[in-house]
C-alpha cells in the first residue's frame, strides 16, 4: 500500500460484530494512493486512485435465523462459536453481480460441489429451503455500514457434515 492507508469509501469504517471472543470483523483491502491528484483540485491531500475491498472469510458455523427474501436478494442470520451475536448475511440476486453460492454435499463418502444460481428461480428456491437454522455455512464477505455482511461467496453443507 502506498501512502496513507485510509480508504476513502463508505465501507472503510464498517464492521460486523459477533461479540465475545470472536468480536468485530472489519473491512480490509488495498489501495493505491499518492499525494495530490496530479490536477489542481487536490494538490495537498492524499488521493486514492483506486481501492480493492477484499471479502473476509468468516469462521465456518451455522445459520441462526432462516432465509428471508429482501429486495434484490435475501438474507439469513449467522452465529459463530465463541460469539454471542447473530450477524445478518446479505446475498444479492442481481444479475451480473449475484452472490456465488455452492451446495457442498457429502453423501456416502462422495463430495459433490454444485453451484447455485441466485438469478434462477429453481436454484433460489433450493437455497431458501437449505438456509435454515442449524445449516452449516462458510461465508466470505464484506462488512457493511449496517453491521451486516454483504456475501461474496456462500458455501452450505448437506449430507454428512464436515468436522
Amino acid at each position: 500500500m502506498c501512502g496513507d492507508p485510509k480508504i476513502a469509501v463508505p465501507e472503510a469504517n464498517s464492521a460486523a460484530n459477533f461479540g465475545e471472543t470472536i468480536g468485530v470483523q472489519k473491512v480490509w483491502g488495498v489501495s493505491y494512493t499518492r499525494w495530490g491528484d496530479g490536477g489542481t483540485t487536490n494538490i495537498s491531500n492524499w488521493y486514492a486512485k483506486w481501492a480493492v475491498i477484499e471479502p473476509t472469510q468468516l469462521p465456518k458455523d451455522t445459520v441462526a435465523t432462516p432465509w428471508t427474501s429482501i429486495t434484490n436478494g435475501g438474507s439469513f442470520g449467522m452465529t459463530v462459536t465463541g460469539g454471542a451475536n447473530t450477524v445478518t448475511v446479505d446475498l444479492s440476486t442481481v444479475p451480473e453481480s449475484a452472490t456465488l453460492v455452492y451446495d457442498v454435499d457429502n453423501s456416502s463418502g462422495i463430495v459433490t460441489v454444485t453451484p447455485k444460481n441466485l438469478t434462477n428461480a429453481t436454484d433460489l428456491t433450493a437455497i431458501e429451503h437449505a438456509l435454515v437454522s442449524g445449516t452449516q455455512v462458510n461465508v466470505y464477505g464484506v462488512p457493511t455500514a449496517t453491521g451486516a455482511i454483504q456475501a461474496y461467496v456462500v458455501l452450505y453443507y448437506t449430507g454428512t457434515l464436515p468436522k
